[in-house]
């Protein structure tokens, strides 16, 4: 038996497994849920795995708590925001999507204290694009970025944080204060309730998109009538002589 050097990765992907199943119960299998550990390599693929199973669920749980930050919450954003625009139709199949990595569902994203930098700034753009409902506690507040590294002789390196980031409304966003959830769905865990194993701001986000799938379920309309296409069907148009 080689024993592992930490158990961390275990108890975090028993947390993800639990809260995933506690999504498929109280959502009745009509919401999907990804958890992202960070906005860097792991994240982005956590993400892209969620999104490939869940995106034609009607909700989409999107978990940033204690992500660690990075630099790709754009790439998320960029899937996020893409609007379901045609439908595409063969006589065999039902109709599909275009583009096809789209998602018509309703999203809630979740944060607590422990969310930071790329995974604050995720937040402030999820909320900029009005792509969902945002849940939780206030982040911790730290988004100043770093484009500069110094390797220093004993092996390790020296950062100068250096990026800030503004909204056009004239105000610095994140730094100091952090991203914060939508009005009313601020919930803490206490920590009683978090040696349960309960996790009151995730059935919060369950909560939110059933009710907002129930007034308004997301629907695609469904293909026209067949063209007519032989020659002696298809309808004559006026031939312009010039």
């Amino acid at each position: 038996v080689k024993p592992m050097n930490s158990e961390r990765k275990i108890r975090e992907w028993n947390w993800v497994k639990t809260r995933d199943e506690m999504v498929r119960k109280l959502g009745s299998g009509e919401i999907a849920y990804m958890h992202m550990d960070d906005m860097d390599e792991e994240g982005l693929g956590q993400f892209e795995q969620g999104w490939k199973a869940g995106k034609y669920k009607n909700g989409l749980i999107l978990d940033v708590r204690y992500n660690g930050g990075g630099f790709t919450n754009y790439f998320v954003i960029d899937k996020l925001e893409r609007e379901l625009t045609f439908g595409t139709k063969t006589r065999e199949f039902v109709p599909m999507r275009f583009p096809m990595a789209v998602t018509n569902g309703k999203m809630v994203s979740i944060i607590n204290e422990f969310t930071g930098s790329d995974g604050e700034l995720y937040t402030d753009h999820f909320k900029a694009h009005k792509l969902g409902k945002v849940v939780g506690h206030r982040t911790w507040g730290g988004l100043i970025g770093i484009i500069n590294s110094i390797p220093t002789v004993d092996g390790g390196i020296a950062v100068q944080p250096n990026v800030g980031f503004y909204d056009f409304k004239g105000k610095w966003v994140v730094e100091n204060w952090g991203a914060v959830a939508d009005p009313g769905l601020d919930v803490d865990i206490l920590p009683s309730q978090g040696l349960k194993g309960e996790d009151p701001q995730l059935k919060k986000a369950i909560e939110v998109l059933t009710e907002e799938i129930r007034k308004n379920p997301p629907s695609m309309p469904g293909p026209p009538a067949f063209p007519i296409k032989t020659p002696q069907q298809m309808p004559s148009y006026p031939v312009d002589k010039k």
